[in-house]
């Protein structure tokens, strides 16, 4: 499980906690503004849930409480992890050719699907 803080986001991001401005001024003229973080981490969120191979990690839940300041993402690790949860990696004993080429192509699988299952970018010379 992963948990954020939002206020850190904020905090890190440089925004200071200002409501948005309302009336004639709300929706200023001129390019997009940037997102700021924790519409970032939503985004994020949502093609994350999207995402479905066995080599990238499963995203199954997202517990987010407004009057709370963390955010808690569950994560699905489908498969054997025979020392429990993968906090340290040994570096005593290095992987052999084959084991490291076998890790090495779940891995570039597992990027590959996420290359291609990303949506299209749209850009403005295009539409």
């Amino acid at each position: 499980m992963k948990v954020l803080s939002k206020k850190r986001l904020m905090r890190q991001a440089g925004f200071p906690r200002r409501p948005p401005p309302r009336g004639a001024k709300a929706v200023p003229e001129g390019p997009p503004q940037p997102k700021g973080p924790l519409e970032r981490v939503y985004q994020e969120i949502a093609i994350l849930k999207k995402l479905d191979h066995p080599n990238v990690v499963k995203l199954v839940e997202v517990l987010d409480d407004p009057s709370e300041d963390h955010l808690y993402m569950g994560t699905l690790c489908v498969g054997l992890v025979k020392q429990g949860a993968v906090m340290e990696v040994p570096t005593d004993k290095p992987f052999s050719e084959d084991q490291a080429r076998f890790y090495f192509q779940d891995l570039l699988r597992g990027i590959e699907y996420c290359e291609f299952s990303r949506p299209p970018v749209i850009l403005p010379h295009s539409l």
